[in-house]
């Protein structure tokens, strides 16, 4: 991002279409909310499309 911070994907949706547009991939898999905020906290995330497609790529800003 443009301050150097670490960035998540969410799609903010305001109708059908737009679920899932965007969203948050951790690097590895996260079991429980001690796990998500480990994740979040070590910058182990980043944003990605394509979850209607089945095929997920990073999403860049």
């Amino acid at each position: 991002g443009l301050l150097k911070l670490p960035v998540t994907g969410g799609s903010d949706a305001h109708s059908v279409h737009g679920l899932g547009k965007f969203l948050t991939e951790f690097n590895d898999e996260v079991k429980d909310e001690t796990e998500f905020l480990k994740a979040l906290h070590s910058k182990q995330f980043h944003p990605v499309t394509g979850l209607r497609t089945g095929h997920l790529k990073p999403y860049g800003i």
